[in-house]
This record gives C-alpha cells, structure tokens and sequence, in this order.
C-alpha cells in the first residue's frame, strides 16, 4: 500500500487541515487512521519477511539494510504526505523535515545491524525489533499534523489516548494535563511507549481555547 492508494480519490483543505471525498463531504479522521494503519501493516509484512531472509541466510546483511532503508523511505515519505495533504504540499521544509526523520531511523537501522553482525541477537529478538520499525511511521504523520496545525495559527493542545493498546504512564501523564501551548506537550514518538504509542494531540487557536 503507497499513499496513492490511500487517498487517490480525496482533495486536500489546507485551511481545515482535513480531507474531502468524491461526495464532498468531509472524510473522518477515522479513514485517514485507518488507512495509515494499513500502512503500518503493509510495512510490518515486507520487513517480517526481510527479517526472516536474513536469519536464515537467504539475504546479505548489506542487502537486508539497503531493503529495510528502502521500506523505511516509502511508508515514512508516504505518510509524511498523508499529513501534508498529498505530494503536492510537501513544501522543501517538510521534505527536509522527512529527510532528517529518516535519517535518525536510519541509524537506529545501523545500530541493528550491528547488533545482528556481532550476534547479539536471536532471529526472534531480530524479528521482534523490525516490526517497530514500521510502527514509527505514526509518529512521522503525527509531526506532519502539527506542524500544519501550527501553520493555521493553532498554538495550543491537548494530548488524546488512543487506539486499543495500553497507554504508557507518560501517555496518561500528558492526556491528564489538558490543553495547554503546543510546545509543552511530549511530541508522540518521543514518549515512554516510543513508536508503539497510539495517541494524538487535539489542537486548537488560543482564543477558541479560551472561549470554550
């Protein structure tokens, strides 16, 4: 699955930050979570499968990290866009902004191979860490929903549990806090649970804060 079929049928709102479908009628951010967890899943099975050719030794571990850097660029780069609005409004910032993201997964991917090359690791402990890598293109279409949030003039928030999992204690911790300035709450990926965090943040202009 690639953003194309994701939202190949939607039109962006820039000031709403939201999506439109054929009908004209807003789509529910359920859809776009949905769709980014079809996403999530798609990568977790190709990965799953890279893992396993490498532990048998069916894939070169120079191959295996060029495969997952592969994997890694498309489901982050699509969700990024999923963010933004589609290709069309991924601005230079935003691609630097992808690009510096990819890069710190990137080395994240190194120390794991490393691990691996030094056989510090079981094919079941290699298996389990690759399917997080995945999980962490979340926190990028998370960071892409802020900062076009803060592009409306959005500067406060709160932080919003989410999906069926358990909440880590910083997850409860930051959801208890309420609406306060944007810069104040834990950005979702940063926190205990790290790529596994299901959360979102809400977000609001001050002044409608204020009034509510």
């Amino acid at each position: 699955m690639r953003w194309g079929a994701a939202v190949a049928d939607f039109t962006w709102d820039a000031a709403r930050g939201r999506y439109w479908d054929a009908l004209g009628q807003l789509v529910p951010e359920s859809a776009i979570r949905a769709s980014l967890d079809a996403l999530i899943a798609h990568g977790q099975a190709r990965s799953a499968v890279l893992a396993q050719r490498l532990a048998e030794g069916h894939l070169s571990l120079l191959d295996f990290r060029a495969a997952m850097q592969d994997e890694l660029k498309a489901g982050h780069a699509a969700s990024a866009m999923l963010a933004a609005g589609g290709r069309a409004q991924m601005t230079p910032a935003l691609r630097g902004a992808l690009g510096a993201r990819l890069r710190g997964e990137y080395d994240y991917l190194a120390n794991l191979s490393l691990d691996w090359a030094q056989g510090r690791m079981t094919p079941a402990q290699l298996g389990a860490r690759v399917a997080m890598y995945p999980e962490a293109v979340y926190g990028t279409y998370e960071a892409g929903r802020l900062r076009a949030a803060v592009a409306r003039g959005e500067t406060e928030g709160r932080s919003v549990l989410g999906g069926s999992r358990e909440s880590c204690d910083q997850c409860r911790s930051e959801a208890g806090a309420g609406w306060r300035p944007l810069a104040e709450i834990a950005p979702i990926g940063s926190r205990s649970c790290r790529s596994r965090c299901r959360c979102t943040i809400e977000t609001q202009v001050a002044s409608a804060v204020a009034a509510a």
